[in-house]
Parts: structure tokens; C-alpha cells; sequence
């Protein structure tokens, strides 16, 4: 069973949500990349997050029934709220896949294997978080609260046995998560509308798209994610790319990489 947020007795709060079409095949009809973000922030400071949200209403002269999800903003809002959101107490990790470069057949195929399979790398990072900033909690047990933005019958509690598993494989299954801060069962889901934290993730989750995914016009906009540059958890692993690395895409000229990735070449690395 997923454990309610309100019954943790945790010190943080980590919002999950992605980007980029992972069903299908992994060509015509899907998406090029797949991007799997979190906002992480201490649960003291979660009201303070969250108050990004009136400020950005009040800037652009909306009321609280505007629909705040990334993908329907224009871009000035989409820059100007990632620039609020940077200075936010969160940190931001994320896990980018460059699913084309995805050489196992069963990863390919199952999207649920693929989705576990990031989740533990992003999990990792989250657990880094919320060790490196224990020490500001002042309420809590030092562990984080998962919360997923809730997909109609992902298996939630599939991920909860597979972190579980993880955790009793030791280095069997090559994890460096910080299993102090993780309890396996302690993870939720919410709706994208009912949740200001997963509006966060989704901001951090999309941002990362556009820099990459191009449009129908061959576009992509670094913008939003150059914001968010300095609540991103250590550039250098709060971002991974997988199955290949930022330098290992950059060096592979047959699958055009290019110029996207110059934002994290010039900001991130």
C-alpha cells in the first residue's frame, strides 16, 4: 500500500514526474529522449516552495483557476517561473535518457523495466540530496517522502518492491543509494493537478525536454533550463545521462547530438 504523505515522519519531500513519450516504439510516434526529474526539498521549506506559484500568478495577472502545467505556458512564463523556482530552497535532480542509444532489446521493448531502471538512478540522487542537507532539517527522521505524479495504472507498488529489492541486494544490482534516507514503502502518488510538488517536477522535468527534444521545426530552447542551473544538485551527477554520458553523446556525430547539448557544455558540466 502507498503510505499517505501526511502519516511520514520524514525531514524532505521529493516530487518525481517526466517528459518525453516513452510508449511505443521508440521511433515514429515517439519521443527522442525521455527525462525523469525531482524537485527535493526539506518539509519545513515546502510552504516557501510552493509560494512560487502565487508569485508567478500575481506577475503575469492570473487567478488561481490558470492551469500552471509547463507544456501550456508560453515561453515568457515557462523562463520567468523557472527563474522563481531557482530561488527556491529546492534542489533538482533529473536522469535523461537518450532512448535511441538504448541498446537492450528488453529495455526497448518493456517501458516499465525502463522506468525502474531510471527511477534507481534518480533515487540514488535524491538520497544524495537529502544526506548532504540533513544537517538544516529541524523536524523529521533525515529520510524523504517519494511523491510520483500519479499515471493511470503505473504500478506504484511494483517500484515500491523493487526499491526493496535494491536495498537487500546490496551491491548486487550496483546501487550507491544512501539507504538511510530511502524507505522503500514510503512513497505516494498525486495527481499533477492536486499537488503543487509535482507541478515543481514538472517544470524541472520539462525544462530538460526542450533543451533537447527538437520541435517539428528542428527548435529547441535552452532557456528554462539555464534558469534552473543553480538548484540543479551538483551538476556534474545532479544531471545523468544514460545509456551514454553528456561527453559520450557530444563525441557520437552519427546520432546528431550537435549543438543541444551546448547549455550543458557551457552551464551544467
Amino acid at each position: 500500500m502507498l503510505m499517505p504523505i501526511e502519516n511520514s515522519n520524514s525531514s524532505f519531500l521529493a516530487f518525481i514526474d517526466e517528459a518525453g513519450c516513452e510508449k511505443g516504439a521508440h521511433g515514429k510516434g515517439g519521443s527522442e529522449w525521455f527525462v525523469l526529474s525531482a524537485v527535493v526539498m526539506r518539509r519545513d521549506a515546502a510552504e516557501q516552495a510552493f509560494s512560487v506559484f502565487d508569485e508567478l500568478r500575481e506577475e503575469f495577472k492570473k487567478d488561481k483557476g490558470w492551469n500552471i502545467k509547463f507544456g501550456n505556458m508560453q515561453p515568457k512564463h515557462k523562463i520567468y517561473g523557472s527563474r522563481l523556482i531557482a530561488r527556491r530552497p529546492v534542489r533538482i535532480a533529473s536522469v535523461i535518457v537518450h532512448k535511441n542509444s538504448i541498446s537492450s532489446s528488453e529495455l526497448q521493448r518493456d517501458h516499465y523495466k525502463l522506468y525502474f531502471y531510471v527511477g534507481k538512478y534518480l533515487v540514488e540522487r535524491i538520497s544524495w540530496i537529502c544526506r548532504d542537507y540533513a544537517h538544516k532539517c529541524t523536524t523529521g527522521d533525515g529520510t524523504v517522502h517519494l511523491i510520483f505524479s500519479k499515471r493511470s495504472k503505473y504500478p506504484y507498488e511494483d517500484f515500491q518492491e523493487y526499491l526493496q529489492k535494491l536495498k537487500e541486494g546490496g551491491n548486487t544490482y550496483n546501487s550507491s543509494t544512501d539507504w538511510e534516507r530511502i524507505i522503500p514503502n514510503q512513497i505516494d502518488a498525486i495527481p499533477h493537478y492536486l499537488s503543487h510538488g509535482c507541478t515543481l517536477a514538472d517544470f524541472a522535468a520539462s525544462a530538460t525536454a526542450l533543451a533537447l527534444e527538437y520541435t517539428e521545426r528542428k527548435i529547441t530552447d535552452e532557456r528554462p533550463i539555464r534558469e534552473l542551473r543553480n538548484v540543479t544538485y551538483k551538476p556534474s551527477s545532479g544531471l545523468k545521462f544514460w545509456p551514454k554520458s553528456a561527453d559520450d553523446l557530444l563525441g557520437d556525430a552519427s546520432i546528431g547530438i550537435g549543438h543541444r547539448l551546448d547549455w550543458y557544455k557551457h552551464y551544467y558540466k
